[in-house]
């Protein structure tokens, strides 16, 4: 911020403030005498209020003066018709998309998802419910899983190696 110099634009006569109260009070004097009432700021015409039936009178006697509707018909319509084409464009009928396939999910986040969850099915009711029908056995020899995930699957359900070699005849 600048510095504020001594000068600062304003200029007063000199002895202006001399007898201040004094001028101010003759001032008032003059221009309001004691025995006046003092004047608002707003006047009325000169016989303003005697004629002022007169004219209104007149100006109600008019029939000439055109009705205009704030909202006409037509306008009613607008929004109506603006609506209906907006459900139209919002549920016009899209081109189908594809239907899933089995192949097309993912096969890490279905195994992260079904080792995720807690579900009330075991290994064997799952089993049960595969279709073994759509299989063909190159799908399965095709698809053998790695040795790496063989062996995670070992660390993480078999307690022991005894149940590895579980006799299904007992």
């Amino acid at each position: 911020m600048a510095p504020v110099s001594g000068q600062d634009g304003f200029k007063l006569p000199k002895g202006y403030f001399e007898n201040f109260p004094e001028r101010i009070a003759k001032r008032t004097a003059e221009t309001n005498p004691v025995g006046e009432k003092p004047m608002g700021g707003f006047r009325t015409p000169d016989m303003y209020f005697e004629t002022f039936g007169e004219r209104i009178q007149e100006r109600l006697s008019k029939k000439d003066v055109r009705v205009r509707r704030l909202r006409p018909l037509q306008m009613i319509w607008i929004p109506a018709v603006a609506a209906a084409i907006l459900l139209l464009l919002v549920w016009s009928p899209s081109s189908p998309s594809p239907a899933l396939e089995f192949e097309d999910i993912n096969a890490e986040v279905l195994q992260a998802y079904l080792q995720t969850e807690e579900f009330d099915v075991t290994p064997g009711e799952l089993a049960e419910n595969l279709p073994l029908m759509d299989l063909a056995m190159e799908d399965v020899l095709d698809r053998a899983p790695e040795a790496r995930v063989i062996a995670d699957y070992l660390e993480d359900y078999i307690e022991s190696d005894q149940e590895l070699y579980l006799d299904s005849n007992e």
